[in-house]
């Protein structure tokens, strides 16, 4: 169900489940010291307030969230020296998740409830003012009486903002401090110097994507672990086991030394009664000029179809990325022949359900292999353009898949292929660094750079060997074949 304002969910549930929801997200922030009453009439600088909005939520669970939002789109962006913060990228989380199978460590995914209240906002910026609406107000000062005297003649208060609220622009970075503070300072962990959200510790590797973390090690280490942070944040929810949900995806380690991803469609998939082999056909990349554009529903809904899709398919299923990428280029003018496109890829994930991502590592005397795959198909696009793709294993399965156009036009299938190379070949040295630092050092890792061509393209490869200097590395003369 999609989000209600309080007079919209009280018509609907009543008053005292909207009141009790409501208290629920005021208590928190109480509790957090998120904020401070504001004496009326005081002298404070407008340009330094702004709104708020209380969001309700009808959980699948039957449970009435409310969310309190400050609106952020009024604060003035160029105070800030950073404005959000990094998350853990997919490949990172496959190899924690694959080295946890090899391993056969405990893994568990952990959410930190009410994260960014939980983080304070530094006293040297400048400070933020929010109005809290009168029907919030109203449900704060029943239960806290002495928040009374901050309320002002039309009934709404005005309080400062002390800790991290949902809304404003700087919360996530503030967030990500404390809590790469608390696991670099409290846990001894080690931050990765490839991706910032993978803590590094003996027989423990945490993933953190804002306030959820995959976190796999030994028993003992992932026990002690979730107990630091509920000390720290209070009683975290945690899943352990074979099988762990994280970022509405589920990690199976039920089969020995392999790890399955998998996603529940989207609504939209399901809805699809038709199924076809292949998520594209031969005329992908054909635009048909004289074909009708998109009313604006139908515009607004293919929009909100390949964002959905774009989701899924850059976690756990690389198989329709292609056709995906380029209906992403067509959001802005989509017409019915792109609709098209896109009901086949529709069709072709609710005939394709029942397939996940199944990836493991390859490690021979202390070894791991990083095959990089990487092609080009020239002259592909309407403006002749051509278009990349690579596939990255470290054993079985990809742990990185990218599709992409390509931003200049090429000569050649030679030069489009180069052009590939030199976009894509440092993705590879990315993944054996990675797989390096998530073993502790203990895996040597052998990079090599692999090329599926049928018609024997070796002028490619003949021009890599003449330069031998593309992004500092000589194995990429080394070719399969």
């Amino acid at each position: 169900m999609s989000n209600m304002s309080i007079q919209q969910a009280t018509k609907l549930l009543g008053e005292e489940v909207v009141n009790k929801a409501v208290f629920k997200e005021l208590k928190n922030m109480m509790r957090f010291k998120t904020f401070s009453g504001v004496i009326p009439n005081q002298n404070v600088n407008k340009g330094n307030i702004v709104p708020s909005k209380l969001f309700l939520k009808l959980k699948t669970t039957g449970e009435l969230k409310a969310r309190l939002v400050a609106g952020g789109h009024r604060q003035a962006e160029t105070i800030y020296e950073r404005q959000s913060s990094p998350t853990v990228s997919f490949t990172t989380v496959l190899i924690v998740g694959m080295e946890a199978s090899r391993q056969e460590w405990t893994t568990a995914s952990i959410d930190v409830p009410s994260a960014y209240l939980q983080a304070k906002r530094d006293e040297k910026l400048a400070p933020v003012f929010m109005i809290l609406a009168p029907t919030v107000s109203q449900v704060l000062i029943s239960h806290y009486p002495d928040m009374k005297v901050f309320v002002r003649n039309d009934g709404s208060m005005l309080v400062q903002i002390d800790g991290g609220i949902y809304g404003l622009i700087e919360s996530s970075n503030i967030w990500n401090k404390e809590v790469k503070s608390h696991l670099i300072n409290v846990h001894k962990l080690k931050q990765s110097k490839i991706d910032p959200c993978l803590f590094i510790g003996d027989e423990l590797l945490v993933a953190l994507y804002v306030d959820d973390l995959l976190v796999v090690g030994t028993k003992e280490k992932v026990d002690l672990f979730y107990s630091g942070l509920c000390t720290r944040y209070g009683k975290c929810k945690i899943n352990q086991g074979t099988q762990v949900p994280f970022l509405r995806m589920m990690f199976d380690w039920s089969t020995p030394g392999s790890l399955k991803v998998s996603m529940d469609m989207p609504k939209v998939v399901l809805e699809i009664n038709k199924a076809v082999e292949s998520p594209a056909g031969l005329n992908l990349f054909a635009e048909n000029n004289d074909s009708p554009r998109l009313d604006e529903n139908d515009s607004q809904w293919f929009y909100s179809t390949v964002a959905k899709l774009l989701y899924i398919c850059s976690r756990c299923r690389p198989d329709a990325m292609l056709p995906v990428n380029y209906l992403c280029s067509r959001v802005g003018v989509s017409t019915k022949s792109d609709m098209v496109k896109l009901h086949r890829v529709l069709k072709y994930l609710n005939g394709a359900q029942k397939y996940a991502l199944n990836v493991s590592m390859q490690v021979d005397d202390g070894c791991v292999v990083v095959a990089t795959y990487i092609d080009a198909s020239y002259a592909t696009h309407i403006d002749m353009k051509s278009h990349s793709g690579v596939v990255i294993s470290v054993g079985a399965g990809a742990v990185l898949a990218k599709s992409s156009k390509q931003r200049c036009v090429s000569k050649s299938s030679t030069e489009a292929e180069l052009i590939a190379v030199s976009d894509y070949i440092a993705e590879g040295f990315v993944v054996s660094a990675l797989v390096k630092e998530g073993s502790n050092g203990s895996h040597q890792t052998c990079f090599v750079s692999r090329q599926f061509v049928h018609d024997g393209n070796y002028s490619k490869w003949e021009s890599c060997r003449s330069i031998q200097a593309c992004k500092g590395t000589r194995q990429l003369v080394e070719r399969e074949g």
